[in-house]
């Protein structure tokens, strides 16, 4: 399998940040942080492609389906445009690097008359990619490997249950086993039609006769069937996920944590995940605890964005073993101001 991890990444000019850097990244990485610092904007950063156009389209999917921007023009990038940026007329460019020496790319707008986005690394600086606008069709067809915070029930769901996991014995039995954490009789899970004509997801349970569409289920129930079917889809890639605490009980959070951070194993997926709840990172560091589970402590980073007096960002890296001890004495790692 394919591994495409990063473990470097800095953006510039891209809305919250002037600049932030993020170094030694893990596998399983926690971001945190104040109101309003970027931690949701990290994980939008993080969208980025080398390919210019998948990351239009990346760019694009965002604003329609997940913001609800009803009429996204050919000008939609500059929504991403670092807000503090002064001489707003002239080009501006945000930046993204994979490697501290190396492989910077540009993505170069001119607000007048038009806008106009180009593509360039530091391998190609004077022969830079044009992007190309997407249409709604192209947008619909890109892999988009990031979870809003309230994931709600779409009928992309059945279709990505059908197309990766329906048909594979094997994964449909441990896809099944990893949801009875939360779903503990679950027997079957069944794509079949609706009323509508529209394929639906259906999920059987040995303590009932009736059949139960999976829409009619809680937003926690929801959200594990969505973190565990994007873990399937983006294998050897990276899956942002924002809020991961949002609609799940606290109960629950502790079999969410080892369910997801096995399969993210299992699937050699690199994850970025945002929280501001000290339930959800106290149970975090008590799963990695675990016997069967102390070989990830390794892998486990939690970045703390902090706002400096001069108003930029900065990431505080914590290793496991800085993060464990920050949870025991319960010192603040969440962010906050300088």
């Amino acid at each position: 399998m394919e591994n495409k991890h990063i473990q470097y990444f800095k953006v510039e000019n891209f809305k919250r940040f002037a600049s932030l850097e993020l170094k030694d990244i893990g596998q399983f990485n926690l971001i945190v942080g104040d109101n309003n610092v970027g931690k949701t904007s990290v994980l939008e950063a993080l969208l980025f492609d080398e390919d210019p156009n998948i990351f239009s389209k990346r760019l694009k999917y965002l604003l329609t389906y997940v913001k609800k921007f009803t009429d996204v023009k050919e000008s939609f990038l500059d929504f991403f445009i670092n807000r503090n940026k002064q001489n707003w007329s002239e080009s501006t460019i945000c930046g993204f690097s994979l490697n501290p020496y190396n492989r910077y790319f540009q993505l170069s707008y001119t607000k007048h008359p038009t806008i106009s986005s180009s593509w360039t690394n530091d391998e190609n600086r004077h022969n830079g990619r044009a992007l190309v606008f997407p249409t709604n069709n192209d947008v619909y067809n890109v892999n988009f490997p990031f979870l809003p915070a309230t994931p709600t029930y779409t009928h992309e769901l059945t279709e990505l249950y059908a197309k990766n996991i329906q048909e594979i014995r094997s994964r449909k039995l441990q896809f099944i086993n990893d949801l009875k954490i939360i779903i503990p009789h679950i027997e079957s899970i069944e794509v079949s039609s609706s009323v509508a004509n529209q394929n639906v997801l259906r999920i059987q349970q040995n303590d009932r006769e009736d059949v139960m569409p999976l829409a009619l289920f809680g937003d926690g129930i929801i959200k594990l069937f969505r973190v565990l079917m994007e873990i399937i889809v983006n294998q050897g890639n990276r899956l942002m996920i924002d809020e991961i605490d949002a609609g799940l009980h606290y109960s629950r959070m502790k079999d969410f944590w080892r369910t997801i951070l096995k399969s993210a194993q299992t699937n050699n997926v690199q994850l970025f995940i945002t929280t501001h709840n000290l339930e959800c990172l106290t149970y975090f560091k008590e799963v990695l605890e675990e016997p069967e589970m102390q070989e990830l402590q390794s892998l486990a980073r939690c970045f703390s964005l902090k706002e400096l007096p001069d108003k930029q960002v900065k990431a505080y890296n914590y290793s496991f073993a800085d993060f464990q001890n920050a949870i025991d004495t319960e010192t603040e790692v969440r962010g906050g101001r300088r």
